[in-house]
């Protein structure tokens, strides 16, 4: 997204393959300067073969945004002191958009269950101090994750593993007609 703003785009598509009229503002354009949004697979998919066949591609844009200034949002974190000061960072993200089961609830099942698991265990068996933190947004580079780098600069190096816990659940999916079927099987992409 940065590089295609960087080169001059007007605009910057994303292109999720999703069914439906999936339109979002992806993790505030991720350092873009021009509009930049998700449109579905249908909608991406026709403006590009419009493109290759040198057609002039006129988009119309409806867009009723609210911007709220001044608002607070949290992370959230706990700590099971291990025997040294090395860490282990557990991370979710409490974001959800479109299958909130999935993104991101699967994930923070995942960071309570390890939490419980190793909170069970008496500190003489944990090596490590064990931090568990869930951002209020997705987990690479919005306001969660720039909170953590401004105000806990020295707390990578003393970590031995990151483990960021994305979309555990997720279930290989296949189009079907014009929406979407999931498998038994564990998705590849994850």
């Amino acid at each position: 997204m940065r590089r295609a703003s960087k080169a001059g785009a007007a605009m910057v598509l994303i292109v999720m393959d999703h069914p439906g009229n999936v339109v979002t503002e992806p993790e505030d354009g991720q350092g873009t300067t021009v509009p930049t949004l998700t449109i579905s697979m249908k909608e991406g998919t026709a403006i590009r073969e419009a493109i290759e066949a040198g057609e002039d591609v006129m988009l119309r844009l409806r867009a009723d945004i609210e911007r709220k200034a001044g608002l607070k949002t949290a992370n959230v974190w706990g700590v099971l002191p291990g025997m040294t000061d090395e860490n282990i960072l557990i991370m979710a993200h409490t974001y959800a958009m479109f299958d909130g089961a999935l993104d991101n609830a699967s994930g923070l099942v995942m960071l309570m269950e390890i939490a419980r698991y190793y909170a069970a265990k008496p500190k003489a068996e944990r090596r490590r101090t064990i931090t568990f933190v869930t951002t209020p947004d997705h987990h690479h580079g919005a306001t969660g994750v720039k909170w953590i780098n401004q105000n806990m600069r020295d707390f990578p190096g003393k970590t031995a593993l990151m483990v960021n816990c994305e979309h555990p659940s997720q279930t290989q999916t296949y189009r079907l007609g014009g929406g979407l079927m999931t498998s038994t099987t564990t998705s590849a992409r994850r």
